[in-house]
């Protein structure tokens, strides 16, 4: 039992300094920078200098895939799935995938796309000579109202598309033909993201909420004179926001679980120059992705994240028994699980693989697991935010 617990001291005290784990993401030995990371089905979608980026499993693992592109077009901004293409931002075009990103089509805008975003049978792009729409799955482009003007960000809520521009947030309600000014003093919004009816902004340096479609706005945050919103996620009551700043002394990444009244830095695991200006971040499954500006892609466990406090694993909802456990162990979770429809309970090893998971419906307050086949070990019982551990013995 001594062995037991020497490993367990070691393994965790390893497991708080490795939240972030280093993708494998390298050309000519260099790690890209990437400024925006998306999603379709089972496939991951990156961006950046080296045009397009693609993993196949879970984020561990990227190539890039450059057919129909030339250095040329590189570095590209944004992308979006639409209608089982996806559609890529580049310097001077909109770049056009019919097969996930093997090989790429090119339509010439002549001006550098910053996001995308779809809104009914619309494309709409922003671009450093304004905004554009496509009524024809991006075959042809036409101008909106707002023209030779810079816009860094879009967001679709509702029937409105709102705009970050350096005349300040401004809104379209005819999927982009026409934009009007609606507020003049968030002049440099880079980050958007909702949360039920409250929208997030990132404006300059600081984090500002509104619930009534900017009737209203609060600030949340403020970070140094020096510092910029890059990115904004959200994954249930946990809100992500990156941080970069142009003195380099405010380059983080902070979570908060009670909307924006605290905030947590959950950067552990990635070296500090390679933190400088965090990009950007995204959600998949039960990963959250983050890029810095030194270049490649990190990934944190959402469920290890947003535990309420990483370094005290006693601090969970649920017990395990036996513990140390041979064949099998039970969970026994507490009654307020019985309001739930359905949860997920994943096995982690101390590399951070899931090695098994299941969903348990109905739900009951006592869940077995045959745990047989694991090999002897350290093992983490994830259930949503809750962490607890458990030690498999031959």
């Amino acid at each position: 039992m001594k062995k037991i617990s020497l490993l367990f001291i070691f393994v965790l005290s390893q497991a708080i300094f490795s939240q972030w784990q280093k993708c494998n993401m390298y050309d000519d030995g260099f790690a890209p920078r990437i400024f925006s990371i998306t999603h379709k089905e089972n496939i991951l979608f990156a961006v950046g200098d080296q045009c397009f980026w693609v993993s196949t499993d879970d984020g561990v693992n990227w190539h890039s895939s450059t057919d129909g592109l030339n250095s040329r077009d590189c570095p590209s901004y944004a992308i979006i799935e639409y209608d089982g293409r996806l559609f890529m931002g580049a310097m001077s075009y909109l770049c056009i995938s019919s097969n996930n990103g093997m090989s790429w089509i090119k339509k010439e805008l002549g001006t550098r796309v910053k996001h995308i975003v779809k809104k009914n049978n619309f494309l709409i792009i922003s671009t450093d000579k304004g905004i554009f729409y496509s009524e024809d799955n991006g075959e042809s482009w036409i101008e909106s109202n707002y023209k030779n003007q810079f816009c860094h960000k879009m967001l679709v809520y509702k029937d409105m598309i709102f705009g970050g521009s350096e005349n300040g947030l401004i809104q379209s309600l005819d999927n982009g033909r026409n934009w009007e000014v609606v507020d003049s003093q968030l002049t440099y919004t880079t980050a958007f993201n909702i949360k039920n009816d409250t929208i997030f902004i990132g404006s300059n340096n600081s984090i500002f909420v509104s619930s009534d479609t900017f009737k209203t706005i609060t600030r949340i945050f403020k970070g140094s004179d020096f510092a910029i919103i890059r990115d904004i996620e959200i994954y249930g009551d946990m809100i992500f926001i990156s941080v970069s700043s142009k003195d380099d002394e405010e380059n983080k990444i902070l979570v908060s679980s009670n909307n924006g009244n605290n905030w947590i830095e959950k950067i552990n695991g990635i070296e500090e120059l390679e933190l400088r200006s965090p990009y950007s971040l995204h959600i998949y499954k039960n990963w959250i992705f983050a890029s810095p500006a030194y270049g490649g892609i990190y990934k944190a466990d959402l469920s290890y994240l947003t535990s309420a406090n990483n370094s005290n694993l006693s601090n969970k909802k649920f017990s395990i028994s036996p513990n140390p456990a041979k064949e099998f162990i039970v969970i026994s979770l507490p009654e307020s699980f019985l309001r739930m429809q359905e949860f997920e309970v994943r096995i982690i090893n101390i590399l951070g693989k899931c090695v098994l998971s299941e969903k348990i419906h109905p739900i009951t307050l006592s869940y077995r697991m045959n745990i047989e086949h694991l090999p002897s070990g350290l093992y983490y019982i994830h259930l949503g935010a809750w962490v607890g551990s458990f030690v498999k013995i031959e």
